[in-house]
C-alpha cells in the first residue's frame, strides 16, 4: 500500500474542519516508529483539526486511534473513551465523587 501525501491530507483535512484515524494512518507507513506516530498526531492537535472515529482496520490505524486516546487520558483523567459510554446508563454516576 502507498502512502498519501502527508500535505495533501492536513489540508484535505482543514478544509473538511476534521480528520479520521484512518486519513491520518494513511499517510503514515506501517513500520513507523511509535515517537513519528505520536508526533503526527501532535502536528494535528496543534492544528486544531479534531480527529472522527472511523472504521478502517489497518494496523497502523489501530495504533493511531489508540494513541488519541492514551493523549487524551493524559490530558483529561477524567476522560471515557466513546466505546466505553456506547450504550451505557452513567445517570447513577452523575453527582458522585467516585471515579470510573
Amino acid at each position: 500500500m502507498t502512502c498519501r501525501n502527508w500535505f495533501q491530507v492536513i489540508k484535505q483535512a482543514k478544509d473538511r474542519g476534521f480528520i479520521s484515524y484512518s486519513g491520518l494512518a494513511s499517510c503514515i507507513p506501517e513500520g513507523t516508529k511509535a515517537l513519528d506516530v505520536e508526533a503526527a498526531i501532535e502536528i494535528v492537535e496543534d492544528l486544531n483539526i479534531p480527529f472522527c472515529s472511523d472504521v478502517e482496520d489497518m494496523p497502523v490505524h489501530q495504533n493511531v486511534v489508540e494513541m488519541v486516546e492514551y493523549r487524551k487520558r493524559l490530558r483529561n483523567p477524567e476522560y471515557i473513551p466513546d466505546d466505553v459510554l456506547d450504550g451505557e446508563d452513567l445517570s447513577e454516576l452523575a453527582g458522585t465523587e467516585e471515579s470510573i
